[in-house]
């Protein structure tokens, strides 16, 4: 009896494949039940999720960073290839790569690429199934809902070209380039100084959550998200409720800066209240405000008059490699 046929999508113009794709290349091409699809281009997506979608897979891999996962989840979504959509998997080949560490896949990818390999042909994958729900992004700018699981307003916009301009050209460790620019641009918040490349500092936005409030005021950091941790395994959201979308928005205040730090650190985050922070979970929110926002690391300036429309009603299965407590 055949293997069950698994489908891998890579992208490999991503950080992480740059230096290693050969290496995946070849352990795809000594397998059988795989097959592989290398973009040229993100447009090519829904070519390749149709054809995909002709061989009934039982896994669908995506090799790529957190930016081709969500132009892949949103034409899974918006396109609809799939009658049943398979579980996603997700290789950890960009430079942030929170979605594959929130699957517990944040490691090398050609080993986490045979492990997945190993569960698909030994009809182990339904033991490692598990749901998430995903952000629908809606930006009234005429084109369809974007997909993802990491929404960032406020000064994160600023912070991720910051980081990109000038922190990881200094070729450090992803983790060392993310601590790095966590303390500069906190430290540049905190004490009033500017950082050149780095617009923290933002106009006045405007988050409404018919289920939950209104906040409006300029922020050092928003956040709604359905990953259950972040970059360097940050949990910075609302811990308790019953939305979907875990909420939090910092004021641009030292004070509010150095408490959501110290929560951070301490543990307390989401769980107690802290001045200066609000935190919510809801299933909807609504932002008015001439800032860009980004989604999975993409950035995207916002029509003027428009307001953002997050969601989170969607939910795929994914493979989770982590270990189970």
């Amino acid at each position: 009896m055949s293997a069950p046929q698994v489908c891998v999508l890579s992208n490999p113009n991503s950080t992480g494949n740059l230096a290693r794709f050969d290496q995946l290349r070849r352990i795809l091409e000594n397998t059988s039940h795989a097959l592989h699809y290398e973009l040229s281009s993100v447009d090519d997506i829904p070519e390749a999720l149709r054809m995909f979608a002709k061989t009934n897979p039982v896994m669908l891999i995506i090799n790529g960073g957190d930016g081709t996962v969500q132009a892949t989840l949103s034409s899974i979504v918006n396109d609809k290839p799939f009658d049943q959509v398979p579980p996603v998997a997700v290789l950890a080949s960009g430079k942030t790569n929170m979605i594959a560490a929130d699957l517990g896949a944040g490691g090398r990818p050609t080993r986490v690429l045979k492990k997945l390999l190993a569960l698909a042909a030994n009809g182990k994958l339904p033991a490692r199934q598990t749901q998430r729900y995903l952000i629908e992004m809606d930006m009234g700018d005429g084109h369809p809902p974007r997909y993802g699981m990491f929404f960032g307003g406020g000064g994160i916009v600023g912070g991720i070209r910051y980081c990109r301009a000038r922190i990881y050209p200094l070729n450090l460790p992803n983790f060392l380039s993310h601590i790095l620019t966590i303390i500069l641009l906190s430290g540049s918040a905190i004490t009033g100084a500017r950082k050149k490349g780095a617009a923290l500092y933002t106009e006045s936005m405007k988050i409404v959550m018919p289920s939950g409030g209104i906040v409006e005021g300029r922020f050092f950091a928003v956040v709604a998200t359905t990953l259950d941790r972040l970059v360097l395994g940050m949990r910075p959201y609302a811990r308790e409720g019953r939305g979907k979308l875990k909420f939090s928005a910092i004021d641009m205040r030292a004070t509010s800066i150095l408490n959501a730090m110290r929560g951070i650190l301490m543990g307390s985050f989401g769980r107690k209240s802290l001045a200066g922070i609000n935190v919510r979970r809801v299933n909807e929110i609504r932002i008015t405000g001439n800032n860009p926002v980004t989604l999975d690391g993409e950035l995207y300036e916002v029509p003027v008059g428009q307001t953002v429309i997050l969601k989170g009603n969607y939910v795929l299965d994914f493979i989770s490699l982590r270990r189970k407590p």
